[in-house]
């Protein structure tokens, strides 16, 4: 090393090496950038959580918070983490103007059973609701579940003619004739709920309106269905945005082509069960039977039929040798089909407005129907129970107990008031029958896509859907 290098060296020491000086002040840089950065986004966050609450107000804010913790904990999960008394109720869920009964079968019936006196008398009224989901009412305008006294006394009368059971639009034996024909025309591959919500909807249209779908039309229909669920619970804060979306306009377009369409069945329907109907008072009758056909039983069946055929082929079955559908009797494939549609209820929750304070009632049946005190201790297993038991006490999967207080033996009596569902023993005996007519082959086919997870079950936090969805079958060579 020469002279000269030494004393560069001693310098460079002395300086403390600048270089490295620089890569320290360029990390701190970094690292208060970083900071800085994150405070911006936690501002911007904070923000726009504002400008939301002030937007949608403080109950609807917390609907929508509530509606994440639901998609996080699952339904049941978070309507008990919500709940101060062990699940019996949740007050301020889901949001601060709701109150809901959760895991509590007899509170839920005595409520239920007052609502149409409750309703008449003005103490409490329906809003554009379908279940929790608060209904976009530009895209869908008066659900007829949530009309008026004067409206739905007049719509109850059609609705028990068309799917009660004393209706004379089908039965038993026509349902399972409908089931079997379905079944025997499917090819090599049967998807659920897809090609179950074919079936389905044929009969629906069958037995409301007396009218054969096309194939086309049946498409198309499914198509609009699929669609709806979205689309009806879209935050109205947004309608500016969707008054111009072209698929928005297409489906509200598609909604109106339906009404217009059902009104003129009606008005040639040759049955009589629209002759009291008045031109004037159609497109009411038409929007609520599309109601029908689109959520309560357009949904519902497929759903519950969805439940079953899980039970029947996962690996995850928690049916045990009652997994073996095709080795029950006619009253097993019943029980099946109760304990199915009690574990993975279609119908999640029934809500109603209290005049007295616009508080929201919410009545959980999903919860209600794994209640300890009716079902015992194993309330959350999968076990065939005597059938008097569901008799019963299933009828609150339907709503039953909201057609007033008065009973006949184990069933609530519809009247022009009721509130219940009115195709109960329709939407029983539709997917009962599917079953019966299913199970004698149920051995020929088998698994062949799946989701990722393989099809699973949720548990006491119903997380929806409660079964994993799509799945396929094939049958085997």
């Amino acid at each position: 090393m020469t002279r000269n290098d030494a004393e560069d060296m001693e310098q460079l020491l002395s300086k403390g090496f600048p270089v490295a000086q620089k890569s320290q002040t360029c990390g701190t840089s970094f690292l208060k950038g970083c900071c800085g950065c994150c405070a911006g986004l936690a501002v911007f966050f904070l923000v726009i959580m504002l400008l939301l609450f002030i937007a949608l107000g403080p109950a609807g804010f917390t609907y929508y918070i509530a509606v994440v913790r639901i998609a996080v904990y699952g339904y049941g999960g978070a309507a008990c983490m919500a709940s101060d008394d062990n699940c019996r109720t949740a007050h301020g869920f889901p949001g601060i103007d709701t109150d809901s009964t959760v895991t509590w079968y007899d509170e839920q019936v005595r409520l239920m059973e007052q609502l149409p006196s409750r309703l008449e008398s003005g103490e409490a009224y329906r809003g554009n609701e379908l279940g929790n989901v608060r209904i976009n009412d530009y895209i869908w305008p008066n659900i007829a579940l949530g009309s008026n006294e004067s409206v739905h006394s007049r719509l109850r009368p059609v609705y028990d003619a068309l799917w009660g059971f004393e209706a004379n639009t089908w039965s038993k034996h026509s349902v399972r004739k409908s089931a079997r024909a379905f079944i025997a025309q499917v090819n090599s591959t049967f998807t659920v709920p897809n090609d179950v919500s074919k079936w389905v909807e044929l009969e629906l249209h069958k037995i409301s309106l007396g009218y054969d779908l096309t194939s086309q039309q049946l498409e198309r229909f499914l198509d609009f269905q699929g669609n709806a669920p979205l689309m009806i619970a879209l935050p109205e804060i947004f309608n500016p945005v969707l008054s111009i979306l072209p698929n928005v306009q297409e489906f509200i377009s598609t909604r109106r082509q339906l009404i217009q369409e059902y009104a003129d069945i009606m008005a040639g329907d040759k049955r009589g069960l629209f002759d009291n109907i008045s031109s004037s008072f159609r497109p009411t009758m038409a929007s609520a039977l599309l109601d029908s056909l689109t959520f309560a039983g357009g949904l519902s069946i497929p759903h519950a039929l969805t439940s079953v055929f899980a039970l029947m082929y996962s690996d995850q079955s928690p049916a045990g040798k009652a997994q073996d559908a095709a080795s029950l009797s006619d009253e097993e494939v019943e029980r099946f089909v109760f304990e199915a549609v009690r574990l993975f209820t279609p119908v999640i929750e029934f809500p109603w407005m209290d005049a007295s304070n616009q508080r929201r009632k919410l009545m959980i049946q999903m919860k209600a129907l794994r209640d300890p005190a009716v079902w015992g201790e194993n309330a959350n297993e999968f076990l065939l129970r005597d059938l008097d038991q569901y008799l019963n006490y299933s009828g609150i999967g339907w709503v039953e107990p909201a057609n007033g207080p008065r009973r006949e033996g184990y069933r609530w009596v519809s009247t022009p008031r009721s509130r219940g569902c009115p195709g109960q023993d329709l939407s029983l005996a539709m997917i009962v029958g599917f079953i019966q007519e299913w199970r004698s082959m149920q051995h020929e086919w088998q698994v062949a896509e799946q989701p990722s997870g393989g099809i699973s079950f949720t548990g006491p936090a119903y997380f929806t859907p409660p079964v994993s969805k799509p799945f396929t079958l094939q049958r085997a060579s």
